[in-house]
This record gives C-alpha cells, structure tokens and sequence, in this order.
C-alpha cells in the first residue's frame, strides 16, 4: 500500500458539501464537547495575538479564533476545503488569512503566539515535516497545541457501543486505516513527545478529555477518544 502525503491531500480534496454540512460551522459534537473546550482553555487569552491554525479543514477553528480577537493565518491543502474557507471569509470578513499550502512545504516567514494542529498529524503518512514546520513557525516561547485520536485507545463511538470495551492489538506498529477520506495512522505516544522535545519544545500538558458524569452514555466518559499536547518553544 503506497500511501503518500500527496495521495492523502488529493482524497481530502475530494471533501464533499454533504460533508461539509455535516459538520457543521462550529464543529461537530467531538470537537463542541470535548476538544474545543480543551484547548481554549489551554490557549488562555488569544486576543491579539497572532494564531496559526494548521490543516485547517473547513475553517471553523480559525473563525473561533478570529472571534475571540486573535489575528488567524489557516493552512489547508486539500482544494475543496481550501475553496470553501476562502468563500466563507468573503461573506464574514474576519480578516483570516488563508494560504492552500501542505505543512511538510509550508516555510512561513512570519512568526505565531500558537500554533493549533487539531486531529491533522494522523492523517499525514510521513508526519515529522509537518511537525518541524509548525515548530519552525513559532517564535520563541511560542506554544503549539496538537489533538489527535488517542493512539493507546483506537476506535469510535459506534464500536464501543457495539463492544462495550476498546480492543488494541498493535500498538507499536499499527497498520494505516482506511477511512472516508484518506488513512488513520496511530504511532506510538512516545513519537510524538519525543519529536517534540527534539524539535526544541518543552512538553507542559497532556489532556485526555473526558465527557461529565452526568452526560450521555459515551465512550467519552470511561475511555478518552483523543489526546491533546501543549508544548512551548524553547
């Protein structure tokens, strides 16, 4: 199976609009009840200060960003999501800067506060670019804040409901999955801690976001679906 960075941008450009309602302007519930919340709260006060939100989607952080005062730079390569944002910004005008580049080629001259690389690094076959051009892209003392499918707990809603457990059995070398558009590849927590610390940064938090007590039975409230990193830039 020979699967690329471009072959993975070239299935995402295939992003329908069916889709695109589907997920809604704000996000869809995974990103509204559990990431969202996460990592503003990490993000703490953004007002002026200059964000890069990168593999951007269909935009719907960066617009969060924009509300909340910060100025927003959004990095997409996928063409129909690219189109879609910078369709979006004629019409809301909040002066998000949107550029239909590829993070492993993106080499930005100027510098961001934070960087947010929200549920992108798992879908990128040969990631480690990726990574080093958003650490590249912080000033220093810069914060990069990264969630992903929590690589030790794989599988979605439906399939808890189905198992009632999560069942794993690789984890050091887990084999790319298919999904709608592109792959899934889970790597090893260690991988992404410690490419971090030798890019330059300083590992500060680790969240593993967990629905109340008092939700709906989920998955969410006993097995956390996705894990959210903050690092500094030395």
């Amino acid at each position: 199976m020979n699967i690329t960075n471009k072959s993975t941008i070239d299935s995402w450009s295939q992003f329908t609009d069916d889709d695109l309602n589907k997920f809604g302007n704000d996000g869809d519930s995974a990103r509204l009840d559990l990431i969202d919340p996460a990592i503003f709260k990490l993000a703490g006060d953004i007002n002026s200060k200059r964000v890069l939100d990168a593999g951007c989607g269909n935009g719907y952080l960066a617009r969060k960003l924009a509300r909340q005062g910060a100025v927003v730079t959004g990095v997409e390569p996928a063409t129909s999501l690219y189109h879609y944002c910078v369709e979006k910004e004629k019409t809301d005008n909040f002066g998000i800067t949107y550029v239909n580049y590829s993070l492993d080629s993106y080499n930005s001259i100027e510098k961001f506060d934070i960087v947010f690389v929200i549920n992108v690094f798992m879908d990128i076959p040969d990631y480690f670019k990726s990574l080093k051009n958003s650490v590249t892209s912080l000033r220093p003392n810069g914060e990069i804040i990264i969630s992903m499918l929590h690589p030790a707990f794989p599988g979605f809603e439906d399939e808890w409901k189905s198992l009632g457990r999560v069942e794993i059995d690789e984890y050091f070398e887990a084999k790319p999955k298919k999904q709608k558009y592109g792959h899934v590849f889970t790597r090893p927590l260690s991988t992404y801690f410690n490419d971090l610390i030798d890019l330059g940064c300083e590992i500060e938090v680790v969240v593993e976001p967990r629905l109340p007590c008092d939700a709906d039975e989920s998955r969410n409230k006993h097995v956390p679906q996705f894990l959210i990193i903050k690092a500094r830039k030395k």
